[in-house]
């Protein structure tokens, strides 16, 4: 899914997280330039908060879910767009 104005690393992330299962932190780092990030989950919530305010207004979002006691994010679509 191509989003207008997204990064290389924030396309390669939705890219992911398009195929509609949910994936790990660890998964998403490996479409970073730089793999070896010593804090690696908070560099993940920094992608997908910036992912977040595009993909939002178009009536889509990721959200955190818990999966056999780890954290995974997921590619969602609302039932009703936000209104502005």
């Amino acid at each position: 899914m191509k989003i207008q104005g997204l990064t290389a690393t924030e396309q390669r992330v939705m890219d992911i997280l398009s195929d509609g299962y949910s994936h790990l932190a660890k998964e998403l780092v490996e479409t970073f330039n730089d793999p070896d990030q010593a804090h690696y989950k908070r560099s993940v919530a920094k992608v997908i908060t910036q992912i977040r305010k595009f993909i939002r207004p178009k009536g889509m979002d990721i959200v955190c879910v818990v999966d056999n006691r780890r954290y995974k994010y997921l590619l969602v679509r609302r039932m009703v767009s936000p209104v502005e």
